[in-house]
């Protein structure tokens, strides 16, 4: 990894230019890491449950139907949309 990339990942991590310049890089490295496993959970904690995610789709179903009658959606889709809801 060059100097520029190390920069921009600690930039796309959220560090100041200060930050960088004072810390050594075992604690920039720990920082990433960190909120890594921050966002990681943060975003399973958010994520669907297959049960809300069934929902969803059982809810969107007449929007469905009414796109496939109107020609908007091809008849493959339709049909791998009404597959999900089945199984």
């Amino acid at each position: 990894m060059t100097a520029a990339e190390f920069v921009f990942l600690c930039k796309r991590a959220g560090l100041t230019a200060a930050e960088i310049d004072e810390w050594n890089i075992g604690t920039i490295i720990d920082f990433i890491e960190i909120r890594n496993e921050n966002l990681r959970s943060e975003q399973s904690d958010s994520a669907y449950t297959e049960r809300e995610r069934i929902e969803a789709l059982k809810n969107c179903e007449p929007k469905i139907d009414e796109l496939f009658k109107a020609g908007k959606i091809s008849e493959e889709r339709y049909r791998r949309f009404k597959k999900q809801l089945a199984e």
